[in-house]
């Protein structure tokens, strides 16, 4: 990690009013998408059957009842993350108001011109993320697009779930001010957004659980980390159900109890009251340059359960 200042971070992505930055050299990009094919298609090749458009209802011991019909097997992991709010039965980690899906949402523009390439920089096509409470997260695409995301409209009430995908007209439009804010002398145009549900526990941090009795894992509450996170609590789900103690088994989210999610409607109000305020700390901060977290943010990662 290095420190840079505003002239050293200009000089790898001309931000508008970059104040400075911290550079991970070894940071990689991926695409998820890509990533899952190939996943899939490896299984595929090994024998593996991979069931899509299936949804789990019942999870006991030893089976899974589906809307196509039960599936059986003598050890059962729950990897379904912000959908895991839709499952029943006596599950660990899972008990009660433990995850809720919160949405990610992200634009995509048309591909740049050469000329706005060389007035951005960004040769290295690092990954790009900021320190607002509202925080924002961008990449340069192999095609030559800004892809930016953030939370805008990040939960619906009763943990309700997106559907196809579509973002909401003003979500697409609060991004597109915030990648405007970014380079302000770039004519942006938006030619995707999508979004999807992340798991999010009352702490924000993950869980990996194992019922040796049932035989029954579940690994959840990602928050938005799950591309790095699965492949690390899968083989840690791997060792709990072996019995084996391993360095993985001695992570501290094993078996890591976050809290009960408060019920509707203070849950809704609590969440829409915490980006409210994080919104209003970022405009305070930004206006009066403030070097230090102000208080009213602090209050707001209070409540979200975000203890700094």
């Amino acid at each position: 990690m290095r420190f840079l200042d505003v002239e050293e971070t200009r000089a790898h992505i001309n931000v508008d009013n970059a104040q400075g930055s911290l550079f991970f050299p070894g940071t990689a990009r991926i695409d998820p998408a890509l990533l899952t094919e190939g996943l899939a298609r490896v299984l595929k090749n090994q024998g593996v059957r991979i069931c899509e458009d299936t949804s789990a209802g019942h999870i006991g011991k030893g089976q899974v009842s589906t809307n196509r019909g039960p599936v059986s097997g003598d050890t059962i992991f729950v990897c379904l993350e912000g959908y895991s709010d839709t499952v029943t039965g006596d599950l660990p980690g899972l008990e009660g108001r433990q995850v809720i899906p919160v949405f990610s949402s992200m634009i995509a523009t048309e591909p740049l011109s050469a000329d706005a390439w060389d007035a951005i920089g960004w040769e290295g096509r690092e990954c790009l993320g900021d320190t607002a409470h509202t925080f924002i997260y961008a990449q340069r695409t192999e095609d030559d697009r800004i892809a930016l995301g953030g939370r805008g409209a990040p939960y619906a009430f009763g943990s309700g779930l997106p559907g196809d995908g579509r973002v909401p007209a003003e979500v697409v439009e609060l991004l597109r001010t915030r990648l405007s804010s970014l380079f302000p002398d770039l004519e942006v145009e938006v030619a995707h957004a999508w979004r999807g549900a992340l798991g999010v526990t009352r702490d924000w941090c993950a869980g990996i659980f194992f019922d040796a009795d049932q035989r029954i894992g579940v690994a959840r509450g990602y928050a938005g980390h799950g591309v790095t996170a699965t492949h690390l609590a899968a083989k840690t789900l791997l060792d709990r159900a072996s019995g084996q103690s391993t360095p993985l088994t001695a992570l501290p989210w094993n078996d890591h109890y976050s809290g009960q999610w408060e019920p509707e409607p203070i849950r809704w109000l609590g969440i829409r009251s915490m980006y409210r305020i994080f919104n209003i700390a970022d405009e305070w901060e930004r206006v009066t340059g403030a070097k230090r977290t102000s208080l009213l943010a602090r209050f707001g990662s209070r409540l979200a359960g975000l203890h700094e």
